[in-house]
C-alpha cells in the first residue's frame, strides 16, 4: 500500500509510522524526552473501517470458497 509522501527510506522495507500515519491523522505522536509514544485515533480508524465494510462481505465469500476448495482437494 502506498500513501502520498510515504516511501521506504534507509534500506527499510516498510515506511515508518511517523512518516505515514501521523500526517494523515491515524495516530498521534507524543514526544517525551528521547522517546516517542504513538496513540491510535479511533475516530479515524472507524472511518476507515466503514469505508472497507462493503468489501468485507466479498472477501469473506472468496476466502470461504478457497477454504472449501482446499478441503475438497485434501479429501481426495
Amino acid at each position: 500500500m502506498s500513501w502520498p509522501g510515504c516511501s521506504s527510506s534507509g534500506g527499510r522495507r516498510s515506511p515508518s509510522i511517523r512518516r505515514c500515519s501521523v500526517p494523515v491523522g491515524l495516530v498521534r505522536e507524543e514526544p517525551r524526552g528521547r522517546h516517542r509514544f504513538y496513540h491510535l485515533q479511533p475516530a479515524l480508524l472507524a472511518e476507515v473501517s466503514q469505508w472497507l465494510h462493503p468489501f468485507e462481505h466479498y472477501w469473506n465469500q472468496r476466502m470461504n470458497a478457497l477454504a472449501d476448495l482446499l478441503d475438497e482437494e485434501n479429501e481426495t
